[in-house]
């Protein structure tokens, strides 16, 4: 009995790496093509943690966290916060920025989820699609803006603030793979941002006399609100590490 007890002791490693060859051991049956590309998949880990270097490179600063609640099916969110790119240049001349002026994020905060959804391409397990919803609370201090924002007077760029927020819907696509616990999340996607901007300008400058002007004597700021819609693209890469369930 002793001897029939050391043997099977002995023999529980090469058990072991037996099952760890899978599907890539000849002496062992083949697996059925579904089961086969779930081997390929992230089963390991339920929770992900990643930042996202597309936003990194416009001084944004976000990261997300995704919760898989099915083997198809996982939840995402993102947080986010923005570094303020702006100039105090209240004229075209010498202001870096100026003609991205509208395209400038300004500072502050986003929150952006949306439910992810595997196994849609048997051939390729890491595949995604995901209807990503976006919230941007955003806003600039002191900058100048195009004409088109107050009065549309030629050469005259008010200066002031915009406390703005961004509300989107995009629909994405994308992969996700892993090594190990480290992972890497490509997307791409399309749809729609609605900016709804609310300015205080107190002046302008105005290219003809080379000055500024205030609007009201006092120095106080004239409010004003402008709404706009543009098509979204976006295309990103995010990376991270998962972890147990």
């Amino acid at each position: 009995m002793g001897r029939v007890l050391i043997f099977l002791l002995a023999a529980l490693p090469f058990s072991d790496f037996s099952q760890e060859k899978g599907h890539s051991d000849p002496a062992s049956p083949t697996p059925e093509p579904f089961k086969r590309n779930l081997a390929r998949t992230d089963t390991l880990h339920a929770n992900f943690i990643k930042l996202n270097l597309a936003r990194v490179l416009f001084a944004d600063f976000a990261v997300s966290y995704e919760r898989k609640i099915s083997q198809k099916i996982s939840l995402e969110m993102e947080f986010g916060y923005q570094y303020p790119l702006e100039s105090h240049e209240h004229s075209d001349m010498g202001n870096p920025f100026f003609v991205f002026t509208l395209l400038l994020p300004g500072q502050g905060f986003s929150l952006e989820a949306g439910p992810k959804i595997y196994g849609l391409n048997r051939n390729r397990p890491g595949f995604y699609i995901l209807p990503w919803v976006i919230l941007k609370d955003m806003w600039c201090t002191d900058v100048s803006f195009p004409s088109s924002v107050y009065g549309n007077k030629d050469k005259c760029y008010p200066y002031g603030d915009n406390h703005y927020q961004v509300y989107g819907a995009i629909f994405r696509i994308g992969t996700m793979k892993h090594f190990g616990s480290f992972i890497l999340d490509l997307y791409t996607g399309v749809g729609i941002k609605v900016k709804n901007n609310h300015y205080d300008l107190y002046g302008y400058w105005d290219d003809e006399y080379e000055k500024t002007f205030h609007y009201n004597t006092d120095g106080s700021p004239v409010s004003t609100q402008k709404i706009t819609a543009y098509p979204a693209i976006s295309l990103g890469l995010k990376i991270g590490f998962g972890f147990a369930r």
